[in-house]
C-alpha cells in the first residue's frame, strides 16, 4: 500500500482551542498504517484521551507543535519516505482479545526517525518549548517588559519573535499575551 498525503488547507484542522481552556488542543502528524494516510491534527478530546486505534498502534501519533499549514505540509512531505517504510513494515496481529500493531525492524526505526523530526521541527524557534505554540507561562523577565515600555517596543519584542521562529510555527495569542504583560506591570507599579 502507497503513502498518501492529506494535506492541510486551513489553520483551523490543526488548531483548536475549547472555551474555558487555557491552552489549545495538543498538534501532531498522524499516520494511519491501515489506510495509508499521512495528516496532521488535533486531539479532539479534552484531557488528550487516547483513542484505542492510537493505543494499539495501528494510527502513529507524532506531537508537532503549532505550524503553520505551509510548514506543516513541508513536513509531512519531508516525512513520506518514512511513512511508507513504516506502513510496509506493519501487520496486525491478534493477541488473543485485540488486534495490535506489529512493525518490522525497519518500520519501528523509521517509526523512531519521524518522532524524533517531528519533536526537532520548529525547534530553531527558541520559543519551541512551548508544546504548542501559545504563548502562556513566560514572565516578563524574559521578555523585558515593564510598565514604562512603549507600543513601538512592543511591536519590536513582537516581530524579534517572530523572526526567531522563522516563519513556521503560529504564536496565538502572541499580541494579547505581549499586552497583557504590560498591562500588568503597570497595574503592579500603580500599587
Amino acid at each position: 500500500m502507497n503513502v498518501t498525503i492529506k494535506k492541510i488547507e486551513n489553520l483551523d484542522e490543526i488548531y483548536c482551542r475549547y472555551d474555558r481552556q487555557s491552552t489549545a488542543q495538543p498538534c501532531y502528524v498522524e499516520l494511519d498504517c491501515r489506510s495509508g494516510v499521512l495528516t496532521a491534527s488535533y486531539n479532539a478530546e479534552i484531557g488528550n484521551a487516547i483513542p484505542m486505534d492510537v493505543y494499539r498502534r495501528h494510527i502513529r501519533q507524532y506531537s508537532i507543535p503549532l505550524l503553520t499549514p505551509a510548514a506543516v505540509n513541508d513536513l509531512l512531505e519531508s516525512l513520506h519516505p518514512l511513512a511508507q517504510r513504516v506502513v510496509d513494515g506493519y501487520t496486525s496481529k491478534w493477541d488473543g482479545n485485540n488486534n495490535i500493531a506489529r512493525f518490522t525492524d525497519d518500520a519501528s526505526e523509521a517509526d523512531g526517525k519521524i518522532a524524533s523530526m517531528c519533536m526537532e521541527y520548529g525547534e530553531s524557534c527558541s520559543w519551541g518549548a512551548m508544546q504548542y505554540a501559545e504563548i502562556d507561562g513566560y514572565g516578563s523577565e524574559m521578555i523585558r517588559i515593564d510598565a514604562e515600555t512603549t507600543d513601538d517596543r512592543l511591536d519590536e519584542i513582537k516581530k524579534n519573535i517572530e523572526d526567531v521562529c522563522d516563519g513556521n510555527v503560529v504564536l496565538h495569542g502572541i499580541n494579547k499575551y505581549i499586552d497583557d504583560i504590560r498591562q500588568q506591570c503597570r497595574e503592579n507599579a500603580d500599587d
